[in-house]
C-alpha cells in the first residue's frame, strides 16, 4: 500500500514539475520519471527477497509453482483430490 500512495505522489509531482517553469523543473521531471519506474523494482526485489529467505512463496516469484486453490478454480474444471 505504501508503494502505490508514493506512486501516486511521484505522479502528481511529475506533473506539476512538468508544469511549472524554473530552472530546476527538467531536473525534478527527470527524477520523478527515473523513480517511477524504480520503485516498482525496488518493491519487487524487497518483496521477492524477503520470499527466498524466509522460503515462502512471494507474489512475483517466478519459480513459484500456481497453487491449487488457482488450477480449481478455472471455468470447466474440477479440482484435484
Amino acid at each position: 500500500m505504501a508503494g502505490v500512495v508514493l506512486l501516486v505522489l511521484l505522479y502528481v509531482a511529475t506533473l506539476i514539475t512538468a508544469i511549472v517553469d524554473s530552472s530546476q523543473s527538467a531536473r525534478w521531471f527527470r527524477i520523478c520519471l527515473v523513480a517511477t519506474f524504480a520503485l516498482p523494482l525496488v518493491i519487487w526485489l524487497y518483496s521477492w527477497m524477503h520470499g527466498r529467505l524466509t522460503g515462502k512463496s512471494a507474489i512475483g516469484d517466478p519459480q513459484s509453482p500456481p497453487s491449487t486453490e488457482d488450477a480449481s478454480e478455472k471455468v470447466g474444471e474440477k479440482p484435484v483430490n
